[in-house]
């Protein structure tokens, strides 16, 4: 059994079970058009899949479910040491336009995780020196 622990409990899980966990920070109200958000979502390759196959899935599925979906870029990045990709793009919402950069990085065996900052696009670089830059190099992977 893997032990889960967060502050509010510990948890056990079977060791062959797969983490799709998501985890999401948002700033307080006030903070912005819309509080800006910062989302980390636990998900497996397919066997033998790719990286990029798995980005490229994931690019499918915001096409057809954000409206007014564009991509602004695209990039082999890398993450503290880690071979990553990175995406930026907007999309409408009712309250306006948001902007989200999603950094893929793979973890151990099959397991990836999806790291996304996200903000209303005309405050996303405000918010980008302010406080995304910042959770992103305070990350550190283990193993």
């Amino acid at each position: 059994m893997s032990s889960i622990r967060n502050k509010y409990f510990d948890l056990s899980i079977p060791d062959d079970w797969t983490d799709r966990s998501v985890l999401v920070w948002s700033a307080p109200p006030g903070s912005g058009t819309m509080p800006p958000n910062v989302a980390v979502a636990f998900d497996a390759l397919q066997p033998g899949e790719p990286l990029v196959a798995y980005v490229n899935r994931q690019v499918d599925s915001l096409k057809a479910s954000l409206a007014d979906w564009q991509l602004i870029s695209q990039v082999q990045s890398n993450l503290k040491g880690r071979d990553s990709y990175e995406m930026v793009f907007t999309w409408s919402t009712p309250p306006g336009k948001m902007r989200q950069r999603q950094i893929y990085c793979p973890l151990s065996g099959q397991q990836v995780a999806s790291i996304a900052c996200t903000a209303s696009d005309p405050e996303f670089a405000d918010f980008d020196r302010a406080y995304f830059q910042k959770v992103l190099g305070s990350i550190v992977f283990r193993g």
